[in-house]
């Protein structure tokens, strides 16, 4: 039993590795050994469901979250990963509900609300009102951090820089924005960074590059999670 249980995680970490470098049909290829080995690992399981997610297979994403919950009821990242499927399978109403009982068991889970937010702007009977009020509740749950002064000293001549951190370039708020800043920065032939999230690289970001003439520093990266949450 104990040789299953560590291979099963050895396969659960060579799935989140190439799940990394985007290689998402091998790292199903791997959790599925993973839970073959162990039917009760509910980490494996919602391991697989997010890594289902992002290959786009939502309805079978949210059968691996639903069996990590059979395989341990106490399990509250199972109840998360099945509001995220939820939510995407455009069953509001449902995902909603999972967004609560995880929030229940992990009040203190930030990104979790933030995706019951935008749930909540897919809900026809709340009013602007009742959204902007969950909104200010998010803002006031949400911890401050004092942020530094920085100076600025001016200098005859000097390029302006910009950088634009953002989780997905393909998916986040930032990449439908992006190309309106870009067109409007041009004239200042700014020197502009991104800092994205996730490993694999894609097509929008080669037009933006060409769309400017401004140097474009290299994307740097730090995970390739994207929106999902992380192992």
């Amino acid at each position: 039993m104990l040789a299953n249980t560590q291979a099963a995680e050895g396969w659960d970490n060579l799935a989140y590795c190439l799940k990394t470098q985007d290689r998402l049909k091998e790292a199903i290829e791997c959790h599925q050994r993973a839970v073959a080995l162990k039917p009760d690992f509910a980490a494996g399981w919602y391991n697989y469901g997010l890594t289902l997610s992002l290959y786009g297979h939502i309805a079978d994403a949210l059968a691996c979250h639903e069996r990590a919950l059979v395989a341990d009821p106490q399990y509250a990242k199972g109840h998360y990963g099945r509001a995220q499927a939820l939510q995407q399978s455009h069953r509001i109403d449902e995902a909603l509900a999972a967004y609560a009982t995880y929030l229940e068991a992990e009040p203190g889970h930030h990104e979790a609300r933030s995706y019951r937010l935008f749930a909540l702007n897919n809900v026809d009977h709340l009013s602007r009102e009742a959204i902007f009020a969950e909104h200010q509740a998010f803002g006031r749950a949400i911890p401050t951090h004092p942020v530094p002064d920085f100076p600025n000293q001016p200098v005859v001549g000097r390029k302006l820089r910009v950088a634009l951190f953002s989780p997905d370039l393909r998916a986040h708020s930032c990449a439908f924005f992006i190309e309106p800043l870009l067109r409007h920065l041009l004239p200042l032939e700014p020197q502009v960074a991104f800092h994205r999230h996730q490993a694999a690289g894609h097509a929008d970001f080669g037009r933006r590059r060409t769309m400017r003439r401004a140097p474009l520093v290299a994307p740097a990266r730090r995970s390739a999670s994207g929106p999902q949450p992380k192992k």
